[in-house]
């Protein structure tokens, strides 16, 4: 290809993206692709599904649609930014394959905020923000791992937030300190208050200098008022993006309060939380 070639497809930009789409369901064109006899494309899927007229000219097909394997070649060419560019991943993918990288590497997909008709995805630093400001939930700042602290709770969304950095090892750069984002949700069931605890982070593998650590240990503690009762409870929390709202409460695990212990009228509930994570 000579450099004028080159220079000339670098800078081309598709004016019409549905030329890119199957014609009857609009989804990506991708390998295997099919078309009637004067190029109208379509995907695997409705080849099979409207095989005896074209779509969009109506001419018959005795043979049904056949393989377009010049528009294969053309788009297994084309790379594009990954999706989560503007949140900081330069990763260039094909056209025709961007879940692998999606679904298993990219470190800057979004999460996104568990409330009911908000659409608002980001990082776990722009969401934290998005929570403080947008909604007002009560927020935690826990700053040492394995220490437990007091924390307030109140009904709905509990904000906990926890900076850690790794042990630095001689002769080596500081790490980075990392934001590890949870949420507290608190409900009032009719035996007592639960809570829910959801470690907010997007749960794929990757190398980078300082990974996330795709689970965590907490430790929740209460104790009446009077001293007279005290429960504890360990256990690992994976992580979640938040996709689609909650998680079915099934899969995590749930911290009861019985009403026998601490009564539902109250409006807060006083409990100590430690966070570990293993560098």
């Amino acid at each position: 290809m000579s450099s004028s070639t080159s220079d000339m497809i670098e800078n081309v930009t598709v004016v019409d993206t549905r030329v890119l789409e199957c014609g009857i369901c609009a989804s990506p064109l991708k390998p295997p692709i099919f078309q009637c006899e004067v190029g109208h494309m379509v995907c695997s899927r409705c080849s099979k599904r409207m095989c005896s007229r074209c779509h969009a000219c109506r001419r018959k097909l005795p043979g049904g649609y056949s393989q377009c394997f010049g528009a294969e070649h053309i788009l297994e060419s084309f790379q594009v930014p990954c999706p989560n560019a503007a949140s900081g991943c330069s990763a260039m993918l094909p056209y025709t394959d961007q879940q692998p990288h999606l679904r298993q590497e990219c470190r800057h997909a979004p999460c996104h905020c568990p409330t009911k008709g908000c659409t608002f995805a980001g990082s776990t630093w722009a969401l934290k923000t998005h929570f403080d400001q947008e909604h007002r939930w009560p927020h935690k700042v826990v700053v040492k791992n394995d220490a437990l602290v007091k924390v307030t709770l109140k009904d709905g969304f509990n904000v906990i937030t926890h900076y850690h950095c790794s042990t630095m090892e001689e002769g080596k750069e500081r790490p980075p300190v990392r934001l590890y984002l949870f949420l507290l949700n608190v409900v009032r069931e009719p035996h007592g208050c639960v809570v829910t605890t959801f470690y907010v982070h997007r749960a794929v593998a990757g190398n980078e200098s300082a990974p996330m650590a795709l689970e965590c240990q907490l430790k929740l503690v209460y104790e009446s008022p009077c001293r007279n009762h005290r429960q504890e409870s360990t256990f690992t929390v994976p992580c979640t993006d938040l996709l689609g709202g909650l998680p079915p409460s099934g899969d995590w695990f749930e911290f009861v309060v019985p009403k026998s212990i601490h009564p539902l009228h109250l409006d807060t509930m006083e409990i100590l939380l430690s966070i570990g994570i293993d560098d």
